[in-house]
């Protein structure tokens, strides 16, 4: 199980290797006065240092963005949500969903 931070981590490897039944768990953010990503507007320059982490790790704007917003519009900053395997490889998160070994 990966959440939060630990999902940015995870996206800096060029190879995304994730068993079947593992939880990647993704949600808005808060800074300290409050105020949430989903609060915001989709052109707030705020949006920007978070896809621009995501660019710099080697996605595409276009990538970057619609992981960006996914995240956001799936969970409040205060909760989770838990990628589907089809999320994972849709949005990127995933290069490639392998049979859980036992």
């Amino acid at each position: 199980m990966i959440a939060s931070g630990a999902t940015d981590f995870f996206l800096v490897g060029k190879s995304r290797v994730v068993e079947e039944g593992a939880v990647v768990g993704v949600h808005s953010w808060a800074d300290w006065r409050g105020i949430t990503a989903q609060d915001l507007p989709r052109d707030d320059p705020a949006h920007e240092l978070y896809i621009g982490f995501y660019e710099s790790i080697g996605w595409t704007r276009a990538q970057a963005e619609d992981f960006y917003f996914f995240t956001i519009e799936k969970a409040p900053a205060e909760g989770m949500y838990a990628m589907t395997p089809q999320e994972m490889l849709a949005t990127g998160v995933a290069t490639k969903i392998v049979p859980a070994s036992n």
